[in-house]
């Protein structure tokens, strides 16, 4: 898949969406696909281990330490914030069908 020059300006540019890292003690013990359920306004895509190693898309069952930061995107670094109690993910809409005529 190639991407065209103007989706990199968009996440790499300071207009938008940008790159976050922060800590969050509590998703310690949960593993990385909690994230989607705890981050409404922000898309947890990695995690920073020992404040060292960036690791994009861990595993599913990637376990969250205290020693875990976690890497999202989101519009600004005070648009978004992790809830304790994890929100309810809409399901996506109903496929729509199609026939082959």
């Amino acid at each position: 898949m190639r991407l065209s020059l103007s989706r990199y300006e968009q996440l790499l540019g300071f207009d938008g969406d940008e790159f976050y890292t922060s800590h969050h003690p509590e998703l310690h013990g949960k593993p990385f696909s909690s994230c989607v359920e705890h981050f409404k306004m922000a898309v947890a895509i990695g995690v920073v281990e020992n404040k060292s190693t960036v690791v994009l898309n861990p595993s599913n069952d990637y376990a969250i330490t205290k020693d875990t930061d976690i890497v999202v995107v989101a519009e600004d670094d005070d648009s978004y914030e992790c809830g304790p109690v994890p929100f309810k993910v809409p399901p996506p809409p109903p496929y729509p069908s199609q026939s082959c005529h």
